[in-house]
């Protein structure tokens, strides 16, 4: 189980999610929750968890 995080900046709960890229033009999404199965077909790359503040909305990224 994931410790709670809270924010750096306003001291709030972070909620753990992914960034997704759909595509260049639309660029970088954040996603709640965890990649389903599909992203792990190409799990070739370092998995990185991403949270975000639910109050001032600042973003932090870990490799693991």
């Amino acid at each position: 189980m994931d410790e709670i995080k809270k924010c750096p900046k306003c001291g709030s709960e972070m909620e753990k999610g992914l960034m997704l890229t759909p595509g260049a033009v639309v660029g970088v999404r954040w996603q709640k929750g965890e990649p389903n199965k599909w992203f792990n077909v190409l799990n070739t790359l370092p998995k990185v968890d991403a949270y975000k503040c639910v109050k001032c909305g600042y973003l932090e990224n870990y490799v693991k």
